[in-house]
């Protein structure tokens, strides 16, 4: 239900920024929040199942203000009045305060207002006199799904304003020819973003390649002195689903410092950069996160998998497992990002994509929860394309180096 505003204000609660929580002196398990913004005082329960506040009780909300004394009133287990300084308040019924399921975190939505963003600003950098930023992709052979991502991320490209090529090489390309490529790119000053898509073929080894490409100008962060950056809280180009995740957290107002987050998932790609991320100090060069991380892996037993799940606030998951994550591992109220993606073939023989979570009993458990697909996945690009902006300013030489989370600026080079 949702309260207007009456003749005076509603007081601003001084140790919580927007919840005020009320216990029903009868039945402690009974929890009930009053959300205050710059518009309304929202009510709404927990996550705990059938639970109601006991009725026929006056509710007093305690605050620094002694001026505004706030009051409401409980009948049949409905607020039915609210009074403030000895005036009613006007009340109406909201249709989505008492939902027990997950808000699903709209990762298409997100990844669209930050690219509306990147597109301002870099139109506002062409209109300083400098040259759109530059995008490279090097798409090795011929897979259907790679080109299929490619093709996303020049399309997303062409959207922001950014300049982008792809430059496409047979399977039976060697490694040392496709070396010789990116070392082209690296030296040529009208490319700012170099990315290999990988996965490359089993005679090229992806770490060397990785590795060759400039750090300034690796948008992907796989480099191995970006992924170092990153683990010592510096200034770096971080890797886009990472980043990504951290976006999503922050954007939805996903509270983190001293919460307990699981990662499920070690690659080095994804797994470690996000556990590195979430726990990251802000008296550093980066965003502070400040969380108490755990990773859990293929050999993590699942029993114990179980027990780190129901523990943590945050669950991110990135093992490609579809229904690892089960709603009996998840802690109620709790969040669920989930990076996995793997294509099934469902009961009546057609092909979708599904994430680790098990997506319809999780989000009757959860606080918020990401689908698959529609989650992470636009925010890898969004990401990207943020990445490649910075890249394009920190080689311009008109700024210091720039990182997608940072607190100040760095002077390290590569």
């Amino acid at each position: 239900m949702i309260v207007k505003r009456g003749i005076s204000d509603l007081c601003t609660f001084s140790l919580l920024r927007t919840l005020k929580r009320i216990s029903c002196e009868s039945n402690q398990r009974n929890l009930f929040y009053l959300n205050f913004n710059s518009n309304t005082c929202r009510a709404q329960e927990t996550f705990l199942p059938k639970t109601n506040l006991c009725s026929k009780r006056t509710y007093h909300l305690n605050c620094n203000n002694n001026k505004n004394k706030s009051y409401f009133k409980m009948k049949d287990h409905q607020m039915i009045s609210m009074y403030q300084n000895g005036h009613s308040l006007e009340m109406k019924r909201c249709n989505h305060s008492y939902s027990k399921m997950a808000k699903i975190i709209d990762g298409k939505r997100i990844a669209q207002e930050i690219r509306g963003e990147l597109k301002q600003k870099v139109t506002e950098w062409v209109a300083q006199g400098h040259r759109p930023p530059q995008l490279t992709a090097i798409l090795v052979g011929e897979d259907t799904a790679s080109q299929t991502y490619v093709r996303n991320k020049m399309q997303a490209a062409k959207e922001v304003g950014i300049a982008s090529q792809t430059i496409n090489l047979p399977t039976t390309i060697t490694e040392d020819e496709l070396l010789d490529k990116i070392n082209e790119l690296n030296d040529s000053d009208l490319v700012d973003g170099i990315l290999v898509q990988l996965p490359l073929p089993n005679h090229i080894n992806e770490r060397r390649i990785c590795n060759s490409v400039s750090c300034e100008k690796d948008v992907d962060g796989f480099n191995e002195k970006n992924v170092g950056r990153l683990c010592l809280d510096m200034n770096t180009l971080i890797p886009c689903t990472p980043l990504g995740v951290q976006e999503l957290i922050k954007r939805e107002n996903i509270e983190t410092f001293g919460k307990n987050v699981v990662v499920v998932g070690r690659s080095k790609n994804v797994g470690m950069p996000i556990a590195m991320l979430m726990h990251a100090d802000g008296r550093n060069d980066t965003s502070a996160m400040d969380a108490t991380v755990t990773i859990c892996h293929r050999f993590t037993p699942p029993e114990q998998l179980a027990v780190f799940c129901r523990l943590a606030d945050i669950v991110i998951t990135a093992t490609g497992v579809p229904g690892l994550i089960k709603a009996d591992m998840i802690k109620p109220g709790a969040c669920v990002i989930d990076v996995g993606i793997t294509r099934i073939t469902d009961e009546h023989g057609k092909a979708k994509l599904v994430g680790d979570a098990d997506f319809d009993n999780v989000r009757k458990v959860a606080g918020h929860i990401t689908p698959v697909p529609g989650g992470v996945g636009p925010m890898t690009v969004a990401m990207l394309m943020k990445n490649t902006f910075i890249a394009a300013k920190n080689l311009a030489g008109h700024q210091r180096p720039e990182s997608p989370v940072s607190n100040n600026s760095s002077n390290v080079s590569c």
